[in-house]
């Protein structure tokens, strides 16, 4: 009943159409907004705590992204902006993409954010970590100092405090407890889900270069 229940108020609340709404309950929407560690309780006023609580998935279905096992943030990160769209039809409703690798100065060097979004229903920025692999403790640390430089740099007094989300490729909650134990800062923490690509198969695939050249090569050609 209570599954039942939250897809008809998903489907209200987002306006989703027949096809999204089957997509929803064929990812396991239910199971996944609700396996997610965070510390929004502790370091956020109560109405805030409960939307960021439900504004966070404890897994992310990217199943439009095809990547090798062993990848880089980086190669993720390209692959989650060529999918933009569907990023953020998974991410939910009220996020406003703002830029990757996004830069902000503090004091003498210059850092970048993976990815810098606004949430236009809890009020403040958002800051998405990505990690291809497992979770660490000090990836929460990074991820405070990233949240703070917003507050301090970037983030209107009227923005609520900006909350951090950091997804990896796993995490043990009990290893991600104690490490949030420690922090201040909003954030919670998710695990990513994507199709892995054996190396056989990677290895058989053209790389961007090569389908340029190939397309210059039939341009040519056409002329």
């Amino acid at each position: 009943m209570h599954e039942s229940i939250f897809y008809v108020n998903k489907t209200i609340e987002n306006q989703w159409s027949r096809s999204e709404l089957e997509k929803a309950i064929a990812t396991n929407l239910y199971k996944r907004q609700e396996n997610h560690t965070n510390n929004f309780k502790k370091t956020l006023p109560n109405a805030d705590s409960a939307l960021a609580k439900d504004m966070m998935k404890g897994v992310y279905h990217l199943g439009m992204i095809q990547m090798p096992k062993k990848t880089k943030e980086v190669d993720l990160e390209k692959a989650l902006i060529q999918h933009m769209t569907e990023f953020l039809t998974e991410l939910g409703k009220g996020f406003a993409y703002m830029g990757k690798q996004y830069p902000i100065k503090v004091g003498t060097k210059e850092y970048k954010i993976d990815l810098l979004f606004y949430h236009t229903i809890l009020r403040c920025y958002i800051v998405i970590e990505l990690k291809t692999k497992d979770f660490e403790p000090d990836f929460a640390g990074k991820l405070a100092f990233y949240i703070t430089s917003v507050d301090k740099l970037i983030k209107n007094p009227v923005d609520n405090p900006t909350i951090g989300i950091l997804l990896c490729k796993g995490k043990d909650d009990v290893v991600v407890d104690f490490a949030l134990e420690g922090i201040c800062k909003p954030m919670g923490v998710g695990t990513l889900s994507y199709t892995e690509l054996s190396e056989q198969i990677k290895d058989a695939l053209p790389s961007l270069e090569e389908l340029q050249n190939e397309l210059h090569k039939f341009e040519l050609d056409d002329e």
